[in-house]
């Protein structure tokens, strides 16, 4: 994600960077915040397996095994189904809170420009915050979004959302 583009000013690819350089601070001096609420446990499926096929993406030379299959090589690495959830996290002064882990998602929804040429913003709820921990890959922190999208023949006159008409941050549906 993050060799998509030079220009990541406000984009989910920034907050990626962020993250990143944040929780792998180890002096605390990055304006970064986990939640003090946290849990470890049993990864919903879905998001268990949108994990196991994200590791496999980004690391195609490694050999993973699922809590489901056998392993085929002695080098195999078990992507377990644990992690650690969190239920916010506040970064540069913002709170992004997980919607599976409060009473209400208003909190959860989060405007976020993409990167690369046209720089639309979409509409997304944070699902989900956590960190893995797999044999052998560096932990990271994941921020699980659950994108939204129009509504055909939606109209969005008389709406909050009206005032974003005719620019290119609400991208029309096609």
């Amino acid at each position: 994600m993050f060799e998509a583009t030079a220009d990541n000013r406000g984009t989910l690819q920034q907050l990626a960077q962020e993250l990143e350089v944040a929780y792998a601070d180890a002096d605390g001096n990055a304006s970064f915040r986990l939640s003090s609420q946290t849990t470890r446990s049993r990864m919903p499926a879905e998001l268990y397996w949108q994990l196991v096929i994200y590791l496999k993406d980004r690391n195609p030379f490694q050999e993973f095994h699922s809590i489901v299959a056998c392993p085929r090589t002695s080098t195999s690495i078990l992507i377990a189904d644990e992690a650690q959830h969190y239920n916010h996290i506040t970064l540069n002064g913002h709170t992004y809170h997980a919607s599976r882990r409060s009473r209400s998602s208003k909190d959860s929804f989060a405007l976020i420009q993409t990167s690369g040429g046209a720089g639309l913003t979409w509409a997304g709820e944070i699902v989900d915050i956590f960190s893995y921990d797999v044999p052998g890959i560096q932990r990271r922190l994941v921020v699980h979004v659950k994108w939204l999208r129009p509504r055909r023949g939606l109209s969005l006159q008389g709406t909050p959302w009206a005032e974003f008409l005719g620019r290119r941050h609400i991208p029309p549906y096609r």
